[in-house]
């Protein structure tokens, strides 16, 4: 049976010129096997994975502006790099096997959270396009509705205007669990702290889908998630002076046009009450 023995993050870094960092982690235990990982096992690897992130964050933060490569590899006891079974890679293997024990689901979430770096507002990224913990971060939302708060948080720390597979992502979890509260949140986040190039699009479909409805029954809810959006209005457009923003035929704001046609007298006055005091 073959062992995890070492473990090795290699990040690609760039401050004035561009230079390769390289941490490793030699695990002491021999337990662990390369595959039928249990609870236990996965566990010591998230441990391990969170401290060399640690480590690098630490030294990147003296030393670098941006991380654009970044990548876990794994070896066996005859130091021979340990390949996927799948088309994906061994870690994303290994983060599929993690969301299915509940128990670590915090780590993951902990994993996400230290991909970004407050400190300059800046963040991993796996490839050139692609943001670190974007896998986890939707496989943790698809496995309870209860994650999907989690879900939008990390959105907000994406380039949303040179998103990936966010747009696909979004539809999937709201497939799954249906017009609900905790998607109603996701859909309107979408709209607006979470918009970038394609959100109010998505919004869009997501209103002719299935939310129109729901929203016109639940309207004081649409409120309330309207004005927990609120607190992000530096990251979407409530610079905007209100007769702009308040205007049919903008089409940054198309979606509350759609929503204008649904609703009746009292729930448009209650509306346009609530952007005319924020703007």
């Amino acid at each position: 049976m073959s062992i995890i023995s070492k473990i090795v993050l290699n990040v690609r870094a760039s401050n004035t010129n561009t230079e390769s960092l390289e941490l490793s982690k030699i695990i002491d235990s021999t337990e662990i096997p390369t595959d039928n990982l249990s609870e236990n096992d996965v566990e010591q690897i998230l441990d391990l994975i969170l401290s060399l992130l640690e480590e690098s964050r630490n030294k990147i933060l003296e030393e670098y502006t941006y991380v654009y490569e970044f990548e876990y590899q794994f070896y066996d006891d005859k130091d021979e790099l340990i390949l996927a079974k799948s088309a994906y890679s061994y870690f994303d293997e290994l983060i599929e096997k993690a969301v299915s024990f509940e128990a670590l689901h915090n780590k993951l979430w902990q994993f996400i959270d230290r991909s970004y770096y407050k400190e300059n507002d800046a963040r991993f990224w796996r490839d050139s396009e692609t943001p670190v913990g974007i896998t986890t971060a939707s496989l943790l939302a698809l496995s309870d509705k209860k994650y999907i708060e989690n879900y939008i948080n990390f959105l907000r720390t994406n380039d949303m205007d040179h998103e990936v597979d966010q747009y696909g992502d979004v539809n999937t979890i709201i497939e799954k669990y249906g017009v609900c509260e905790e998607t109603l949140s996701l859909a309107i986040a979408r709209a607006c702290s979470a918009c970038g190039q394609h959100g109010s699009e998505q919004f869009e479909e997501l209103l002719e889908d299935n939310f129109l409805e729901y929203i016109k029954s639940n309207f004081d809810l649409f409120l309330q998630k309207l004005e927990e959006e609120y607190q992000f209005k530096e990251i979407w457009f409530m610079d905007l002076d209100y007769d702009e923003f308040w205007n049919p035929g903008n089409m940054e704001t198309d979606w509350i046009d759609m929503i204008l046609k649904i609703l009746n007298e009292d729930q448009t006055e209650k509306l346009r009450l609530f952007f005319k005091e924020r703007l």
